[in-house]
């Protein structure tokens, strides 16, 4: 896992860097039966302190550009990119599978999140490392919202 504590290289200074905590629940492949640890979120620090969860889906886009493959492989995740499903043909960035590269569609996974907190488990225990993301700029949140 070394990989993804490394410090990351040197951002431009327009696109500064987060430290965030990666989440990622196992759970066996609907396709091939092996075991595959998909993102399910992100912690990111808190301007002021503290730390908030960001479900995948919210963070998706930015783990796609900045996380490569083999950091992925480390985690037993396999790659994020588009990939189409029969409820969603029109298709959405998903994790896959390590070992086959087959959907894990991000309903089942808020699904087993939910699960998972449900029979007492916490959120902490799923945390498998820590990678830098391009931090989100000021008010894209808002724009993103109201388009």
């Amino acid at each position: 896992m070394a990989a993804l504590t490394d410090p990351p290289p040197a951002a431009p200074p327009h696109q500064p860097r987060v430290p965030v905590q990666v989440v990622a629940i196992p759970g066996r492949c609907w396709r091939c039966n092996e075991v595959t640890w998909p993102i399910v979120g992100v912690f990111v620090p808190r301007d002021g302190g503290g730390r908030r969860f960001l479900e995948f889906p919210e963070v998706a886009e930015r783990l796609a550009a900045a996380v490569s493959r083999e950091q992925l492989h480390e985690l037993r995740t396999g790659e994020i990119k588009h990939r189409r499903s029969k409820v969603r043909p029109e298709g959405y960035l998903s994790n896959g599978c390590v070992d086959c590269d087959a959907i894990q569609g991000n309903f089942p996974l808020h699904e087993d999140l939910i699960t998972f907190r449900a029979e007492g488990g916490s959120i902490n225990d799923l945390i498998v490392g820590t990678l830098f993301l391009p931090r989100r700029q000021r008010g894209a949140r808002r724009a993103a919202e109201a388009s």
